[in-house]
């Protein structure tokens, strides 16, 4: 099976957490977690199993300067 990799913005809770959770049931998924609270974030981390091969990214969307050096830290 192809490995993805997928984006969830909004990963620190709610709808994004709920998304991550339902994505990570692909055995060859890697998930990146995008939010603004890397506490919050963390703990979504936790909850995916083999939660160490998924990345937390803590960003603010609307700040687009900030989500460009991001992306680049990940490349």
């Amino acid at each position: 099976m192809k490995k993805r990799t997928y984006l969830v913005s909004g990963a620190s809770g709610g709808i994004g957490r709920a998304i991550a959770l339902a994505l990570a049931n692909h055995e060859s998924s890697e998930i990146i977690l995008l939010g603004r609270n890397e506490a919050k974030l963390k703990e979504t981390q936790s909850l995916l199993p083999n939660s160490k091969s998924h990345t937390c990214l803590v960003a603010d969307l609307l700040n687009p300067e900030d989500l460009k050096k991001k992306f680049r830290a990940l490349a």
